[in-house]
């Protein structure tokens, strides 16, 4: 049952925010609004910063400037991460190289504060970044394509390098550096943008710092992994005890789903806002979720109740974020950023992330 909260709004009305990442502090927020018709033309990433009892806007994220060795090379933003310091992160790619930018709020709106080449490719496939908890550190997650080489008539099939690299956001010093060879195009990269690591990693043999596991608990998950092969559903996030995927939270030690989302259409349009969840909490008790209509659900994974809020019209939740001090982050379909108290969904007793 809907109950009434006072939610802040901001942002732009009437666009879809397709993207949203907070800041360790939950005080800057970064997001991707795009049109009604998804016209590709038309993107923009935007910073906000917490100000008062609302978010201010700092600006949108800049265009990535052309980068090669003799030659320009167009670039593309891939991913950002804003920091509690009200600068943002950008992860930035063209066909053979990437860049890491720091884009700083000023009266013209973003500049660009820092830029570090952090490597090159031979045939991009994807690229990711995930802040760590500090703040303080970032690590980057990169999957190349390298086709030998070899006459595609009978040769052997492509590998697919895969790079991890820790980085300092202030210096761009990379503090570590890991290179594995993978046979899978990009095991590893849906996962990876999400907090807290990834059940993916683990198959990768990808060290401890990225969020990879010991070899029983990536087992467990490899299991798991397997039995939601074929579906429409898919792995978001894996904590120390649960796993979170699209439509389920699943207990790892013994592979039992703990909740289930109910889809009431089965075929899905690029339109439609799909039931989902989006995050676990911390302290993996709670989780985000989308549900059929587009209404936007705490749970609590113990005791398997939902609360939903009455929200402003919005059109559907396409993304949400868990914000400190029992808050959550909803990006919509229509209706802006939306924050919301979580305080009155919470069960007696409990301690709010």
């Amino acid at each position: 049952m809907a109950q009434n909260v006072h939610p802040l709004v901001f942002g732009p009305l009437g666009r879809r925010i397709t993207h949203l990442v907070a800041s360790p502090d939950g005080r800057t927020l970064a997001f991707k609004h795009i049109p009604q018709n998804y016209s590709t033309d038309d993107y923009h990433d935007v910073l906000y910063r917490k100000a008062g009892d609302t978010y201010v806007d700092l600006g949108e994220l800049p265009t990535p400037p052309p980068i090669g060795y003799g030659y320009s090379e167009a670039m593309q933003r891939a991913d950002f991460a804003p920091l509690d310091d009200g600068q943002c992160l950008s992860l930035e790619t063209g066909p053979h190289s990437i860049a890491l930018a720091r884009y700083a709020p000023a009266e013209s709106g973003l500049v660009e504060a820092a830029r570090w080449n952090i490597g090159g490719t031979l045939s991009l496939v994807g690229a990711t970044l995930r802040l760590r908890p500090s703040g303080q550190e970032v690590v980057v997650h990169i999957s190349d394509r390298d086709d030998k080489n070899v006459d595609w008539g009978g040769g052997p099939p492509p590998d697919f390098p895969q790079s991890y690299l820790w980085i300092d956001v202030t210096s761009g010093k990379k503090l570590e550096k890991f290179h594995i060879t993978s046979s899978d195009a990009g095991v590893s990269i849906p996962g990876f943008c999400n907090p807290g690591g990834v059940s993916s990693l683990v198959s990768l043999g990808a060290p401890s710092w990225t969020g990879a596991r010991d070899l029983r608990e990536g087992q467990a998950i490899d299991k798991i992994l397997e039995s939601l092969s074929g579906q429409k559903d898919f792995p978001i996030r894996a904590g120390r005890r649960r796993l979170l995927t699209r439509m389920r939270v699943i207990e790892i030690g013994s592979g039992q789903t703990l909740l289930q989302l109910a889809d009431d259409e089965p075929q899905m349009s690029l339109m439609r806002v799909y039931p989902r969840f989006h995050v676990l909490s911390p302290d993996e008790n709670h989780a985000l979720s989308t549900v059929p209509g587009g209404h936007f659900e705490l749970w609590n994974v113990t005791d398997r109740s939902s609360w939903r809020p009455s929200l402003p019209p919005h059109g559907g939740v396409h993304c949400a974020v868990f914000l400190p001090g029992a808050r959550a982050a909803l990006g919509t379909a229509e209706g802006g950023v939306i924050v919301v108290d979580c305080t009155p969904g919470l069960e007696p007793g409990c301690i709010p992330w």
